[in-house]
């Protein structure tokens, strides 16, 4: 296959035409730059096994092709094949060792598995490398909230806040270490300012409801906790950390 015609193909993909891209593309077995893309045509298609099987040729060409190992790490993922995307990960680590979003989707996956000093050690990397992403200080700090160090989340929150005022999770959680230092009047304007951005926000409502029923206010709390659940119902845990891929 010529340079032109994976030049063809690429402009189609760009272009959202993905069923001319493939037609171009799919006699190819032996060009790599063809196969990543061919794998971009089936993933359109949501046929992830498909895709992986062509990312995983194009590796079997060229074992350092990082593209295709980046790609490789985030289908495992989607497929819940988590020791395989810890693996394509540090594999391209290897290739790439300053690329931030590899650390962020390693959190994200040791996070999600429960391996939550693995998680951390890996946001914090993420953040050397860019200390410029919310979403990594964001889930970072529910993280540490899991493991109940909050003082440090309190850090990571405030730094998420100032960097996106918009995310109700950030509030929420800010609302939630409020919560936990007895700081209610605090708490109670963050999770309000949560409810602001997403007025069905579950947790803004729970953990607020949870708070007017410590200060005696009954039918606010129970109206909160109805419009949540759709019941009466009590909630002594106030986390109200919000994971996020």
């Amino acid at each position: 296959m010529d340079s032109t015609q994976i030049t063809t193909a690429n402009d189609f993909i760009n272009q959202g035409k993905f069923k001319k891209a493939k037609k171009i593309l799919s006699d190819c077995k032996s060009d790599k730059n063809a196969l990543f893309l061919l794998s971009k045509c089936y993933k359109s298609e949501k046929n992830l096994l498909e895709s992986l099987s062509c990312l995983e040729h194009a590796l079997k060409i060229d074992p350092k092709f990082d593209l295709a190992l980046f790609d490789i790490a985030l289908l495992h993922k989607s497929l819940k094949n988590y020791d395989s995307a810890v693996s394509a990960f540090y594999s391209f680590l290897k290739i790439h060792p300053d690329v931030y979003e590899a650390y962020f989707n390693l959190g994200n996956l040791y996070r999600d598995n429960n391996q939550l000093d693995f998680a951390i050690e890996a946001y914090k990397k993420a953040l050397e490398l860019n200390n410029l992403d919310y979403e990594v200080y964001t889930n970072l700090s529910d993280v540490l909230i899991t493991k109940g160090i909050f003082k440090e989340a309190e850090v990571y929150c405030q730094k998420a806040f100032s960097l996106n005022q918009k995310d109700p999770r950030i509030s929420n959680n800010a609302g939630f270490l409020q919560l936990e230092s007895k700081n209610y009047d605090s708490a109670i304007q963050a999770f309000q300012y949560s409810l602001k951005l997403d007025n069905e926000n579950f947790f803004a409502k729970k953990n607020l409801g949870d708070i007017y029923l410590l200060m005696g206010r009954h039918e606010d709390a129970l109206n909160l906790i109805y419009s949540a659940t759709g019941k009466i119902s009590f909630n002594t845990n106030h986390n109200g950390a919000i994971f996020n891929d």
